[in-house]
């Protein structure tokens, strides 16, 4: 598998991307989702906010600034 952007060295491919939420869970002690949770209620979202989220990951935490 090549990297998208061989330039931007922090890439995620293989068993990391397919694990990553599950390996960031473990790393911080299973605090990542209410982690994420606090951050986006943090934000203070408005509804006619548009939102770019640069750093997608699997796209769990879109969905929670979706909701």
């Amino acid at each position: 598998m090549c990297a998208y952007y061989p330039m931007s060295k922090v890439e995620v491919s293989g068993f990391t991307a397919k694990h990553y939420e599950g390996l960031m869970d473990l790393i911080i002690l299973s605090r990542y989702l209410s982690l994420m949770q606090k951050a986006v209620r943090l934000i203070v979202i408005k509804s006619d906010n548009r939102i770019i989220d640069l750093a997608a990951c699997t796209g769990r935490n879109a969905c929670l600034i979706w909701r």
